[in-house]
């Protein structure tokens, strides 16, 4: 098991290292094979070099807060759901755009696609039927585009809400680190402390 998994790490560097040519076809062919082997053997192969990698995305959720959390954590939740806000808006935004190009190319394709069909020579049925592809891929591309743009507005309208949570949330806090005396910063423990003190 270890010398096919070996196996795969050399063929997949070596597979990287080849330009172009019919070797590199002969070494995915050997990798298509060590993969099948490893398989029978009840393992998962690892991926093939020229799998598509999925990109990461950055994580716009701030920490769940704990009881106990001082005002300043609060702060930074505020913060970090504005800055998750604005880029939200960006992608709503980019989205919408992309959206907008695809409708305007799908209305390109639907002229081209009448000039071809418009023309007298024996390939323009098959230069439409291309157009009528490239609309069809248009279409789909702005109605993905919209549903992205539409889960990004929801997920807006959440980040915002919860941000007015958590501003009543530190207001509320203020309140009490005032009517105390506690220091701000420590405006949860000052509660806990004048409850246990029974004041």
């Amino acid at each position: 098991m270890t010398s096919l998994l070996n196996e795969h790490a050399h063929l997949a560097r070596k597979w990287s290292e080849t330009p172009q040519s019919r070797k590199r076809q002969q070494i995915r062919v050997d990798l298509d094979g060590v993969a099948r082997e490893l398989r029978a053997l009840g393992h998962v192969p690892p991926p093939s070099p020229w799998a598509p990698v999925t990109p990461t995305r950055d994580v716009h959720t701030p920490d769940a807060l704990t009881v106990d959390a001082t005002d300043n954590a609060v702060r930074e939740v505020i913060t970090a759901l504005t800055k998750a806000e604005a880029e939200l808006s960006k992608q709503i935004k980019s989205k919408q755009d992309s959206a907008e190009k695809a409708g305007k190319d799908a209305t390109e394709a639907k002229k081209e696609r009448e000039k071809q069909l418009g023309t007298k020579d024996r390939g323009r049925k098959a230069r439409a039927a291309q157009e009528d592809k490239n609309i069809e891929q248009h279409l789909a591309k702005q109605a993905r585009d919209l549903r992205i743009a539409e889960a990004y507005q929801a997920a807006l309208a959440k980040a915002k809400q919860t941000r007015a949570a958590y501003e009543a949330v530190l207001a509320t806090m203020d309140i009490a680190s005032a009517e105390s005396g506690v220091p701000s910063g420590t405006a949860a423990r000052g509660r806990a402390q004048l409850a246990a003190s029974g004041g």
